[in-house]
C-alpha cells in the first residue's frame, strides 16, 4: 500500500470523526438547551394551569433523572392560592412574605412521563401523601398537581391504554441541599487531598438546629400515620434563613443557630406507620419494596432478608415508625461526618501536610453492605479517651473536628439493631431536648416556641449538670 493511499485513508476516518463529534455536540447543545424535545415539545407547552387554578409560565430546565424532568417556573396567577416559596422574603417575626413575592418568586415543576400504570399510580400516592400531610416548614409543599394525556409523549414512550400519561406537580424552589453542603465543606476529603485545608465540619449547635427541624418534620409525618421509609441526606433540602431574620436579637441561641431550614422531600416510599406481618407474603413483600425504594446504607436490619418473619397469630406488627428512627440516626451521623455510618470507617493516620510524626484521624469510605449494618455504629478514636478529656475539647467542631461523644451515644439510640426496643420518635425527642439541654445549657426553643417538654425535674438537672460524661 501507497503512503499517499495511507494519508487518503487517515483524512477520509478524520473527516468521519469530525462529522460524529459535531454531530454529538450538537445533539447534546440542543438536549440541554431543549432536553425534553422528543417528549416535550416547550414550543407548544409555555404555561400551565394545575387543578387548583394556580397558572405557571414554564422556564428552562434545571434537573433530569429516570422519568422526570424539572423546570424553573414563575406563577402567573395563583387563583388566590396562598403558594409559599423557599426564596420569599422574611418579615423581621419570621413569617413569609408570601402574598407579595408569590409572582417574584420562581417555583419547581416537575414532570413526569408515566409510561405505564405503575409509574402512573406511583405519581397518584406521592401526591396523595402530600395532600394528606399539612402545611409545615419542615417538609416540601405541594403546591399544585396536574394528571394530562400528551399524544406527543404515547407516540414515542407512553402508555396508549390509560387516561393519564404524564403527570405535573408544583413545588417551591430550594436550590440548595444538605448533601451539596456537606460536599461544598469537604467533609469526606481526608488530609491527602488539596481541598482538606478547605475542610469545614458543622458546629455543634448547627447539627443539633438542622437535626432538630428534620425530627419536627418526620414527627409531624407519624402524628398523621405517615412514615417516611427513604429518610436520608440525599432527600433533605436546606432553605437558607434571611440575615436580618437570622440576626434579631429577640431570637434565642438554638433559633439563631439554625442557619438553615431543613426540608424532607421525596414522599414517594411513603406509607402508613405500621404494616401487619399476618402473612408470608406481607413479610416477603415489606423486604422486596425496601430493597427496591430505599437507600441499603439507611435500611434497617428487619427490611433485609430474614429480617422479620410473619405472625399467623397476626400480633407481630412492623413498625415504620421506628424505620424512620433508624434512618435519622444514619442521618445525624452524615451531618457530622458526611456519609451514613455504614459506609464509612474511621482511621488513625499521618497528617500528610506534616511530618510522618503527626497523626491525625480521619473517615475512610467503604462499601456499604448487610455485613456492615448489622455491625455497630462506630465510635471515634478518641472514644477511648472519655473520661480524660476536658469539657471543652470537643465541644465544638470548628475546633478539631471532634464532636461530643454524647452525640455519639444519641445516633446509638435511634440505630438500635432489634426493632422492638428501637425508641420511637417521641422518645427521641425527649432524649434530644435533654441533649440539647446538657451540651448547649438553655432548653431548645425554635422561632415558635419549644420543640418539646424537659421531663425531668431540676434535681435531675442539677445532676446532669454536675455529671461531665455528657462530653
Amino acid at each position: 500500500m501507497s503512503l499517499s493511499l495511507v494519508f487518503t485513508i487517515l483524512h477520509h476516518l478524520r473527516s468521519c470523526l469530525h462529522s460524529i463529534v459535531s454531530f454529538v455536540t450538537g445533539f447534546t447543545r440542543n438536549r440541554h438547551s431543549q432536553p425534553s424535545g422528543l417528549f416535550f415539545p416547550l414550543s407548544t407547552v409555555q404555561s400551565l394551569t394545575f387543578d387548583n387554578g394556580v397558572q405557571v409560565r414554564i422556564g428552562k430546565q434545571i434537573a433530569e433523572g429516570g422519568f422526570s424532568f424539572v423546570f424553573e417556573a414563575v406563577v402567573v396567577s395563583d387563583n388566590g392560592a396562598a403558594l409559599w416559596s423557599g426564596d420569599a422574603d422574611m418579615h423581621a417575626d419570621g413569617k413569609a412574605n408570601s402574598r407579595n413575592n408569590t409572582r417574584k418568586s420562581r417555583y419547581a415543576l416537575k414532570r413526569i412521563n408515566c409510561s405505564d400504570r405503575e409509574v402512573l399510580q406511583a405519581c397518584r400516592h406521592e401526591a396523595g401523601v402530600h395532600r394528606s400531610l399539612p402545611r409545615h416548614d419542615n417538609l416540601m409543599e405541594l403546591l399544585g398537581l396536574k394528571f394530562e394525556r400528551d399524544d406527543h409523549f404515547n407516540h414515542s414512550r407512553g402508555n396508549a391504554t390509560e387516561e393519564y400519561n404524564v403527570c405535573y406537580m408544583l413545588f417551591p424552589l430550594v436550590e440548595k441541599s444538605l448533601r451539596g453542603e456537606i460536599n461544598e465543606r469537604h467533609l469526606l476529603q481526608d488530609s491527602r487531598s488539596a481541598t482538606f485545608s478547605q475542610r469545614r465540619a458543622f458546629s455543634t449547635k448547627e447539627i443539633l438546629a438542622m437535626f432538630a427541624g428534620i425530627l419536627d418534620g418526620i414527627s409531624t409525618m407519624h402524628q398523621y400515620n405517615i412514615s417516611h421509609r427513604d429518610l436520608k441526606i440525599e432527600n433533605i433540602l436546606l432553605r437558607e434563613r434571611p440575615t436580618t431574620y437570622r440576626d434579631e436579637r429577640h431570637l434565642s441561641i438554638s433559633a439563631a443557630s439554625a442557619r438553615y431550614t431543613p426540608i424532607l422531600m421525596d414522599f414517594g416510599s411513603a406509607g402508613p406507620l405500621s404494616l401487619q406481618l399476618n402473612t408470608r407474603h406481607a413479610a416477603l413483600s415489606a423486604i422486596e419494596t425496601a430493597a427496591q425504594h430505599t437507600t441499603l446504607s439507611y435500611r434497617p436490619p428487619e427490611l433485609f432478608e430474614g429480617g422479620i418473619r410473619h405472625d399467623p397469630m397476626g400480633k407481630d406488627v412492623l413498625d415504620y415508625g421506628r424505620v424512620d428512627v433508624w434512618s435519622l440516626g444514619c442521618v445525624l451521623f452524615g451531618m457530622m461526618h458526611g456519609c451514613s455510618p455504614f459506609e464509612m470507617e474511621f482511621v488513625r493516620t499521618t497528617d500528610h501536610r506534616y511530618d510522618s510524626n503527626h497523626m491525625v484521624d480521619e473517615i475512610r469510605i467503604v462499601e456499604c453492605s448487610q455485613l456492615r449494618v448489622l455491625g455497630e455504629v462506630p465510635y471515634p478514636p478518641w472514644a477511648s479517651l472519655r473520661n480524660s478529656l476536658e469539657p471543652n475539647v470537643v465541644k465544638d467542631a470548628s475546633i478539631n473536628g471532634r464532636y461530643p461523644l454524647a452525640l455519639y451515644d444519641f445516633v446509638r439510640l435511634m440505630v438500635c439493631h432489634d426493632r422492638r426496643t428501637r425508641p420511637d420518635v417521641k422518645q427521641v425527642r425527649a432524649r434530644f431536648c435533654e441533649l440539647y439541654l446538657g451540651l448547649v445549657g438553655e432548653p431548645w426553643r425554635d422561632e415558635k416556641g419549644m420543640l418539646g417538654k424537659d421531663m425531668r425535674g431540676e434535681d435531675e438537672f442539677d445532676s446532669l449538670i454536675a455529671n461531665r460524661e455528657f462530653v
